[in-house]
């Protein structure tokens, strides 16, 4: 028996006309444009999930698949808010980083799953350099 493996691209506006490689076990599966939809079938088993796009892409996720489970994901542009900014950042050294991979969990709102948290605020004050 087979699990199904559904990924979501959502929207936003980096690489909003490029379409996204969806890679399961090392293989390509499929493609996702903007508010694009894939559904696969998997066999049960461990497998690993990523999203490219050139020479960029997710971090891989590795999950474990039951017998008749169904799988979400969901993906995005990890150039959201500010981060447009960085760019080149993470095009040349945070290249696992440039997309965003989360399994969803129906607990929470879109923005809260596909938005990385705050980066911890710089130390200030006296004696903050010395840290």
């Amino acid at each position: 028996m087979t699990a199904t493996l559904h990924l979501a691209r959502t929207t936003s506006f980096p690489d909003t006309l490029r379409a996204y490689d969806v890679m399961l076990d090392g293989k390509l599966v499929g493609t996702l444009s903007r508010r694009q939809e894939l559904s696969v079938p998997i066999a049960a088993g461990r497998h690993t999930l990523c999203v490219r796009l050139d020479w960029c892409g997710s971090c891989t996720s590795t999950f474990d698949a039951r017998p008749g489970e169904e799988l979400t994901f969901e993906c995005a542009s990890a150039l959201t808010d500010w981060r447009p900014l960085f760019a080149f950042v993470y095009i040349l050294f945070l290249r696992d980083d440039y997309l965003l991979l989360r399994r969803h969990d129906p607990r929470m709102s879109s923005a809260q799953r596909l938005h990385p948290p705050a980066l911890p605020a710089a130390p200030s004050g006296p004696g903050a350099a010395a840290h």
